[in-house]
């Protein structure tokens, strides 16, 4: 069974990578990747799913064959892209490589030209990277992060999981749900993926060396407070110490204190909001008596606070009343929920499978806790990583995105709760059967076996066809061709420094480098939108652009997932960029300088007088 379980997934491992030369990126749909998939690869990950289970619920517990199915799985899963699309996917990457070309081309900072020029420190890292391995820019090797951060988290998510039980198959499901459940793409070259290690790193370290000793009693429940049903019941099992402790020696503790310090100061200069979830989270268990580091907490929030009022000062002159605009949670829930569940068909039921997914692991998490609850398992300190991450949902939301970091900041704890529901059912069970009303309905056959391995391999398809669709679904608009790039690169190399650069939409790799060089804007964020392409008014776009471009050269630019993106996400009639290009070609306003298959790039003709 050991030769099986090693060569399964190895031979499922060869299916799915023969299959890739049967996915044809043209074809594409709004259901995203999913539609270019053969079947024969959509098996191979089902099949992969499949002998994971079988390897976790064999007799003989074996962690280098668990440990080689999730390697293989996180290949398949997030390595799929650079092995079948042409350029590294998602705009905002050709941004963040502008961002460390700049670095690397200057040597210096511009917070007045970009807010993230105020949180340089990851860029600063990828630009020394760049400089001392001979790279120009990222874009050779930022479509492989995903991969590279999931090895990552791998060791913090087993040293947090281990802290918790010694079920070491629990802990194996838990890291197997946590890849499966990963669907929200912030593990794209960004500061945001590499901070999300550090948060796991920081929680990893306090849950496993610096828990409250077992001799160390939590205060009283405040007099008052115990007047409140069930309130000192409560606050009983949120301050009692967990069971499992790992003794370190003084040394030890100070130097993983000293690298909490450094690590979370890397922390706080490379990114605007993760520190926050880190406060919140530490903070959440050293209230909660989990962790007697009081001065830790002190520390993050001054080193915060710090940053923000001295270092990001640029930032946060003009950004005060966004920082400090008081609760949202109306507008929150708008943002991140209901305004998301928006465009054509396939991008809506896309986004719709979205938040069942999240659903179903919020649920399949919270059936676990109260599995392990009525088993008398002390998780206090679990359950409040599990919802710490939830109230900057509501202080702040964050373009809409601020639910989406909730729920991978929360992840962990949920992956670990979704999985121990398969292994601590028996308490639930013998309580159900007590219940007059279940009484005599045959429960016993969920205590079987058969049953066992039933519902796992449910729950894991279930996901994996979930993963596909909430993970891959805007392919179509995310993914850039060599000729976006080539039409894009083609501008930069013969368009004069200030020239403005008004794109159709959003999408499309802008931005990779000359990041000051170049003034970036689209018809979507204007307020031309919607009386200059739907319905169309070509005069109305020459006269913003001319208003824009104060006398320098201007450019309007159609590119491939320029059109893609409008005609998912807009809510206008698919087919009116492609209406406007039409317009703006026979309008003679603008004179057509360069063509692709995926990029339509035209002069505005009076600011190209005017610059002669």
């Amino acid at each position: 069974m050991d030769i099986i379980c090693c060569l399964l997934p190895l031979a499922i491992f060869v299916l799915w990578f023969a299959s890739l030369e049967n996915v044809h990126m043209g074809q594409i749909t709004d259901y995203g990747l999913v539609s270019v998939m053969p079947p024969m690869m959509i098996a191979a990950i089902a099949l992969m799913s499949l002998s994971f289970c079988i390897t976790l619920q064999r007799s003989t517990y074996r962690a280098p064959l668990l440990l080689l199915h999730v390697a293989l799985i996180i290949f398949i899963l997030y390595g799929v892209t650079p092995l079948i699309e042409q350029m590294p996917r998602f705009d905002i990457v050709y941004r963040h490589a502008g961002y460390t070309e700049y670095l690397q081309r200057t040597g210096t900072t511009n917070p007045n030209l970009d807010a993230y020029f105020s949180w340089p420190i990851f860029f600063t890292l990828a630009a020394f990277f760049n400089s001392s391995a001979g790279f120009s820019n990222i874009l050779p090797y930022a479509d492989w992060a995903p991969v590279a951060y999931c090895i990552m988290y791998l060791g913090p998510l087993y040293m947090i999981f281990s802290s918790f039980t010694r079920n070491k198959r629990i802990v194996w499901l838990a890291i197997w749900f946590f890849y499966l459940a990963n669907w929200i793409w912030q593990d794209y070259f960004s500061p945001q993926g590499f901070n999300f290690f550090i948060y796991l790193l920081i929680i990893a370290i306090l849950v496993k060396w610096f828990k409250t000793p077992v001799d160390l009693p939590a205060r009283p429940l405040w007099r008052r407070l115990r007047r409140i049903p069930f309130a000192t019941e409560i606050y009983d099992w949120l301050t009692a110490p967990d069971p499992l402790q790992t003794q370190a020696s003084p040394a030890l503790r100070v130097g993983l204190l000293l690298f909490i310090l450094v690590i979370f100061a890397f922390d706080v200069s490379s990114h605007q909001l993760t520190p926050f979830f880190t406060i919140l989270s530490v903070g959440g268990l050293i209230i909660c008596h989990r962790t007697p580091l009081w001065w830790l907490l002190i520390a993050m929030i001054a080193m915060t606070v710090f940053w923000l009022l001295v270092m990001a000062q640029t930032f946060l002159v003009g950004h005060t009343s966004m920082v400090f605009s008081g609760l949202h949670i109306f507008s929150s829930f708008s943002d991140n929920v209901s305004n998301r569940v928006a465009g054509n068909p396939g991008h809506t039921l896309v986004a719709k499978l979205r938040i069942y997914m999240s659903v179903l692991i919020w649920g399949l998490a919270f059936l676990g806790a109260l599995a392990r609850l009525l088993n008398k398992e002390r998780d206090a300190s679990l359950v409040i990583l599990a919802i710490m991450p939830f109230p900057l949902f509501i202080i702040q939301p964050y373009g809409g995105e601020m639910l989406l970091r909730s729920y991978l900041f929360a992840l962990p704890a949920m992956a670990f709760f979704g999985a121990s529901l398969f292994y601590s059912y028996s308490a639930p069970i013998a309580m159900a059967r007590r219940l007059p009303f279940l009484r005599r309905l045959p429960l016993a056959f969920l205590q079987r076996p058969a049953w066992h391995y039933l519902s796992l391999i449910c729950v894991n398809m279930l996901l994996v066809a979930l993963f596909l669709f909430a993970r891959y679904g805007n392919e179509r608009d995310d993914y850039i061709t060599y000729n976006e790039f080539n039409g894009v690169n083609y501008l930069y190399n013969s368009a004069p420094p200030g020239s403005l650069f008004m794109t159709a939409w959003l999408g499309g790799p802008w931005q990779y480098k000359d990041y000051e060089k170049y003034t970036l804007d689209n018809l979507g964020a204007t307020e031309t939108t919607d009386v200059a392409i739907y319905p169309i008014n070509v005069p109305v776009i020459v006269k913003y652009m001319q208003q824009e471009s104060t006398g320098g050269h201007a450019y309007l630019i159609f590119t491939r997932s320029e059109i893609a993106t409008f005609d998912a996400t807009s809510g206008m009639p698919a087919g009116s960029l492609a209406k406007l290009e039409q317009a703006v070609t026979k309008s003679g306003d603008f004179n057509l300088i360069y063509r692709n298959p995926d990029v339509q790039i035209f002069a505005l003709v009076s600011s190209a007088q005017g610059g002669q």
